[in-house]
């Protein structure tokens, strides 16, 4: 205690009486559990009981800290999108080039120590009170790192690039992390984000060679041929098929807790009756549109392997058909993201085929590494990224909504094929 400080310094002991610091651990205990099981199953899997059995406690003492699971959530999506704000105003702070306060955020973010963030899937699901500060916050956010590619094109640190499309990417590749990086596991956060940012470095960096030109490949059509007019099992496929689309945008857009089979017999005009002779129940519909976004999925990878020469450019064909194919007449895909409310063994089911998936677009890098098309590096966490950023895509994209299919296509794949390709490595240090 200096000379003329009346303050008297707490003993560290003395915090154990201090209830309004045990208060905000037990608080912060709490969204640390909720959060890590709202990534595993989803919103609609995950109860108030679960996250109190987690910490041994009764619900009613839950009770004590949140109103019902909707605050519960919006505390932590709330808590989630400070520690981003905080993350982007430490990157601001430590200066340097654009491309530098983008690693640094990076970093920042990617902090083993950090509490556990949130995947925002479940944010249009909240009421207004709680949907519309925190959408606010999180576009707030977004354009702080915009606003740091934009430096960056300007003071050279960055190749020219369309600054929104490129932040949402690296958005959706890193709010993607908590859904397979587990803290219990062997590999440490900052790991994976030095992968992400080599993967950026490399794609964002000024050309010090020619970059890919991304509508250089002919893209496959996902539609199938028309069928007769007048054939009952095409008409009937198609409606099935406009069924699915219509479920699968409300899903993304509202998320699975907010969906009810009423808003989707209103969106497509149709009658109850109509509507149950395809499907059975709100869990057999969901199940059906991720069935048909993984159906989809198969195309495209399959489409992808016939047509690219190398590996990159079956993996260029796979990204921007799976943005087309998203954007366009086929789509939505569907966000695969927890169990979502889909029955543990359909689940389990789904699981697997998405798997045999992802190995074979994997299949596409270590293609790439053969041939010398793609450079060596951390190919899981490549293909993680882009996956990240894929899924996270039908949260933001929507029709008219100010970039055409194309465009997006071509901001994907300058950033991750040039990303991948060989290419003078970048100091990030």
């Amino acid at each position: 205690m200096s000379p003329g400080d009346n303050t008297t310094a707490q003993p560290a002991f003395a915090s154990a009486f201090d209830r309004g610091r045990q208060a905000s651990r037990k608080r912060e205990a709490i969204l640390d559990v909720a959060t890590m099981l709202f990534n595993r199953n989803g919103f609609s899997a995950t109860s108030l009981e679960a996250v109190a059995s987690q910490l041994s406690l009764t619900k009613a003492a839950l009770y004590y800290y949140v109103r019902n699971k909707e605050d519960l959530a919006a505390q932590c999506y709330e808590r989630t999108l400070a520690l981003q704000a905080t993350n982007l105003a430490a990157a601001d702070a430590d200066g340097g080039t654009g491309f530098e306060k983008v690693v640094a955020f990076i970093r920042h973010t990617m902090r083993q120590a950090n509490r556990p963030s949130a995947i925002l899937t479940e944010l249009p699901a909240l009421k207004p009170e709680h949907r519309d500060p925190l959408a606010a916050e999180g576009r707030a956010n977004a354009r702080v790192l915009r606003g740091f590619i934009t430096a960056g094109a300007a003071d050279g640190s960055i190749t020219p690039c369309d600054p929104k499309l490129v932040s949402l990417a690296i958005i959706g590749s890193m709010s993607w992390v908590p859904q397979w990086w587990r803290r219990d596991g062997d590999e440490r956060l900052e790991a994976v984000g030095e992968s992400f940012i080599d993967l950026y470095a490399n794609g964002l960096q000024p050309a010090a060679a020619p970059a890919l030109v991304p509508a250089q490949l002919a893209l496959p059509a996902l539609d199938p041929a028309p069928g007769e007019a007048f054939n009952r099992a095409e008409q009937a496929r198609q409606k099935r098929a406009a069924l699915l689309k219509a479920a699968t945008a409300s899903f993304n857009s509202k998320g699975v807790a907010a969906t009810s089979l009423e808003d989707v017999v209103r969106i497509l005009n149709v009658t109850k009756g109509a509507f149950y002779y395809y499907v059975k129940s709100k869990e057999d519909l969901l199940y059906l549109c991720f069935e048909h976004s993984l159906d989809l999925f198969e195309r495209v990878l399959e489409q992808a392997d016939s047509g690219g020469r190398s590996g990159l450019e079956k993996l260029d064909l796979a990204l921007r058909s799976a943005i087309l194919g998203h954007c366009g007449s086929q789509g939505p895909f569907a966000v695969f993201f927890g169990q979502s409310g889909v029955a543990e063994a359909r689940f389990a089911t789904l699981a697997e085929r998405a798997r045999s998936l992802n190995a074979t677009a994997m299949g596409f890098l270590e293609t790439g590494i053969g041939d010398g098309s793609i450079r060596p590096g951390n190919l899981r966490h490549s293909l993680l990224a882009m996956t990240g950023a894929l899924a996270w895509l039908p949260k933001w994209y929507r029709p008219g909504g100010g970039h055409a299919p194309d465009e997006i296509g071509d901001a994907f794949i300058r950033l991750f094929a040039n990303g991948l390709r060989p290419r003078p490595r970048r100091n990030t240090a």
